[in-house]
């Protein structure tokens, strides 16, 4: 309710989080995207063009939607288990396809 101090200081502090929080993540996924699809991110209009593409979609999807604690949850779960479960595997497999003969040499620790 409008009269609980707590819950207007956690709506304060959520706001807080998500307009500093934003320009650090999608600065990155900005820039993950011109280095993946090796564009050339010095050129003004490919900045530009790449930026507007990006924050078209989000924007559009961000005001289409009623219950931002889906997408919240959603996406803490698979990249949990992402974390957990996925790159785990993919770092020892990476590493063992790294070493001489393709084999990884894993020694008991002493």
């Amino acid at each position: 309710s409008e009269a609980d101090g707590g819950a207007t200081a956690a709506r304060i502090a959520i706001g807080f989080a998500v307009v500093f929080g934003f320009p650090l993540a999608f600065t990155a996924l900005r820039d993950s995207t011109m280095g993946v699809f090796g564009l050339d991110g010095e050129k003004s209009t490919t900045f530009i063009g790449v930026t507007f593409a990006l924050l078209l979609p989000i924007t559009l999807v961000a005001c289409s939607l009623n219950d931002l604690g889906l997408v919240n949850s959603l996406g803490g779960a698979i990249f949990g288990g992402l974390i957990i479960l996925v790159f785990p595997g993919l770092l020892c497999y990476y590493a063992a396809k790294n070493t001489e003969g393709g084999k990884a040499e894993f020694h008991k620790a002493e």
